[in-house]
C-alpha cells in the first residue's frame, strides 16, 4: 500500500540509509563472473546493481517510484535492465544468479513467494542470495531457500546481517511455489456480500484489518459522490464506497503493480461498474480531477513526510464542500497537517486504539 511521490520515506533513516550502503556485500558473496545474468529483486527496495560491476542484469520491482528511480538513476540502458511487474520475467536459459534484500517491512508470503518465482526461472546451477538481519525474519526466509532448493548455506556474516546462498540443483522445487491467497468478505447493510482476495505483500494480508473495518463502519457516502481511495492495497474501500455510491464513482490509486493487480481482480470479482484502478506515483494519475471524497487508511511503516503527502493531495484534489477521512493509529503528524490546510479538523471514532479524522473543504458560497 502506498501511493505518495519520489521521496520514498519508508525507513529513510540513517540505520536505514546505512544498511543500503552494505549492498556491495551481498554483490562480493555472489561471486558474479562476467558472463552471466543476474536477477536483481532489490536491496530494501532499491536495485542492488547500479552499473559498477560487469553482468547483464534485469531489476524487478512492482513499485512505479523505484522503477522511475532505477530509469533516472541508470545509464541510457536503464530501460532495458528494468521491469516494473509482478512475477518474475523468465529468460531463455534463465538467471546464474539471484539477488534480494527483502524490506524490513516485507510480508513473508511475498518473500517465500518471490524465492519461489526465482526458483522457477533459474538455470540448473544457479545461485540465489538473499541477505538480511535475524530480527527481520532472515532465518524463516533461509529455511524456505532451504526447501525450496534442497540447501542453503551463509555465505556471510557481519554483526546482525546474514548472507544466504542456495543453488539450484534440480528441475522440481522441494514444496510448492504457488501464490497464496487470503479471502474473506465484506457483508453491506441488508446482508450483502463482496468478496475479496488478498495477495501475499498487498495490504492487508490478514484479511479486512480492524482500521479499514471501523473506518467503513462509520464512513459516511453520499449516493452521487466521486470518490479517490489513496493507497487502496486489495481495494476494498474505494470499492465499498463505490457500491454506495450508486450514482457516482470511485478511483484507486496505488504506486504498487501488485496492490493496483489485486485491486483489479477484486473489481472484476465483484462486478462493479462504477471503480475506476490506476497505477499512480503519487496523485499523478487523477491530473486535475476532484473529488467529493477522498479516503485512506495510511501505510504504518511510512512517516512524517508521507502524512504531509497524503493530506495535501487530498486537499489539492477535493472539490469545495469535499470531505477528507482517514484512520490512523498516531494522529500527530495527519492532525498537524489537516488542521495547516484545512479550518476544521474532528475525530468522529476512536476504538482500539484507532481514530478517524475528518475534514472538509468550504463550500463556495
Amino acid at each position: 500500500m502506498g501511493v505518495l511521490n519520489e521521496s520514498r520515506v519508508a525507513v529513510a533513516s540513517k540505520s536505514w540509509r546505512g544498511d543500503y550502503a552494505q549492498k556491495d556485500v551481498l554483490v562480493q558473496a555472489a561471486r558474479i563472473k562476467p558472463a552471466e545474468t543476474v536477477l536483481d529483486l532489490g536491496w530494501e527496495g532499491r536495485n542492488v546493481l547500479d552499473g559498477r560491476f560487469d553482468a547483464e542484469s534485469i531489476f524487478l520491482t512492482s513499485d512505479v517510484r523505484e522503477y522511475r528511480r532505477f530509469i533516472a538513476d541508470c545509464s541510457a540502458d536503464a530501460e532495458n535492465r528494468a521491469r516494473i511487474a509482478t512475477d518474475v520475467p523468465r529468460t531463455r536459459h534463465g538467471y546464474d544468479v539471484v539477488l534480494y534484500r527483502p524490506t524490513v517491512w516485507s510480508a513473508k508470503g511475498r518473500v517465500f513467494e518471490l524465492i519461489g518465482q526465482a526458483f522457477e526461472a533459474m538455470g540448473v546451477g544457479a545461485r540465489f542470495l538473499l541477505a538480511g538481519r535475524r530480527k527481520s525474519g532472515v532465518d524463516s526466509y533461509s529455511g524456505r531457500m532451504a526447501q525450496v532448493f534442497g540447501n542453503c548455506e551463509i555465505r556471510h556474516r557481519e554483526g546482525g546481517l546474514r548472507v544466504y546462498c542456495a543453488r539450484k540443483t534440480k528441475m522440481e522445487a522441494g514444496v510448492g511455489t504457488e501464490r497464496e491467497i487470503t479471502r474473506f468478505q465484506y457483508e453491506k447493510d441488508g446482508g450483502e456480500i463482496l468478496n475479496f482476495v488478498v495477495w501475499p505483500g498487498v495490504f492487508s494480508r490478514d484479511g479486512l484489518d480492524p482500521g479499514t473495518a471501523i473506518l467503513l463502519k462509520h464512513l459516511v457516502v453520499k449516493p452521487a459522490d466521486r470518490i479517490l481511495d489513496l493507497g487502496c492495497g486489495c481495494g476494498i474501500l474505494g470499492m465499498v464506497g463505490a457500491w454506495k455510491a450508486c450514482d457516482g464513482e470511485a478511483v484507486l490509486l496505488d504506486a504498487d503493480l501488485l496492490s493496483i493487480e489485486c485491486a483489479k481482480e477484486n473489481v472484476k470479482r465483484s462486478h462493479l461498474n462504477n471503480v475506476d484502478v490506476r497505477l499512480s506515483d503519487g496523485v499523478e494519475a487523477v491530473g486535475g480531477e476532484e473529488f467529493d471524497l477522498v479516503v485512506c487508511n495510511p501505510p504504518t511503516h511510512e512517516g512524517n513526510e508521507v502524512a504531509q503527502q497524503f493530506v495535501e493531495a487530498a486537499a489539492r484534489h477535493l472539490s469545495p464542500g469535499g470531505r477528507f477521512v482517514v484512520v490512523v493509529k498516531r494522529q500527530g503528524p495527519f492532525r498537524n497537517h489537516m488542521t495547516r490546510l484545512f479550518a476544521e479538523v474532528t475525530e468522529s471514532e476512536r476504538q482500539k486504539g484507532y481514530r478517524i479524522l475528518s475534514a472538509s473543504l468550504k463550500a463556495k458560497n
